[in-house]
């Protein structure tokens, strides 16, 4: 079968090559490589926090040169 240059259609010469008995087998490795039943979270275990930090005090209040701050 040959092809008009202004209507190609590469699914479609994609099929007519005979790739009619390969697509249940793509299907079938598609969708099983999309399921998996390995977690790789199982073996760790969740812990609670032993220590809560106090929130620290506030710096005092310094004045800065106005000429260190122009620097920056």
């Amino acid at each position: 079968m040959k092809f008009r240059s202004d209507n190609f259609n590469p699914l479609e010469a994609l099929v007519n090559m005979h790739a009619k008995k390969y697509i249940p087998l793509f299907l079938l490795a598609f969708m099983s490589s999309c399921t998996s039943s390995f977690n790789p979270l199982d073996d760790y275990e969740q812990l609670q926090p032993v220590t809560i930090l106090e929130t620290p005090e506030p710096a005092a209040n310094i004045t800065y040169d106005p000429e260190a701050v122009a620097r920056g």
